[in-house]
């Protein structure tokens, strides 16, 4: 299924990495640089981000979103209240609230949709 940038659905654990990736690849530069995040929408409380990333993301916890993943490239170490798992190409998972996380790319760089969910 082909996706559309300027409608995107939220991302969940049925997501298709294949279709993201096509659908935001003319977005990631051919330079990959330490960190890059770029907004793709903002809308009714979803907001989704294409993250690029060479450096890990050091712990933190949100108290106010509901933060999910959908790995397109690389793999990272995912270490989520002490329990660490590999997300690869493909895999997505879900972030609980207050819960202290962080990232590790296991990679040269992860490309990544990164998606928050604001808690009414």
């Amino acid at each position: 299924m082909a996706l559309n940038i300027n409608n995107l659905p939220e991302i969940n654990k049925n997501s298709d990495a294949d279709s993201w990736l096509t659908c935001v690849k003319h977005l990631i530069p051919t330079d990959i640089e330490d960190f890059t995040l770029k907004l793709l929408r903002k809308y009714h409380g979803v907001t989704q981000m294409l993250v690029i990333s060479k450096i890990d993301v050091p712990d933190e916890s949100h108290e106010d979103v509901l933060e999910s993943l959908l790995i397109l490239k690389g793999s990272c170490l995912c270490t989520i209240g002490g329990k660490a798992v590999v997300l690869k190409e493909g895999d997505y998972i879900d972030i609980p609230l207050h819960v202290q996380h962080n990232v590790k790319v296991l990679t040269p760089y992860v490309v990544a949709i990164l998606q928050h969910k604001a808690v009414a």
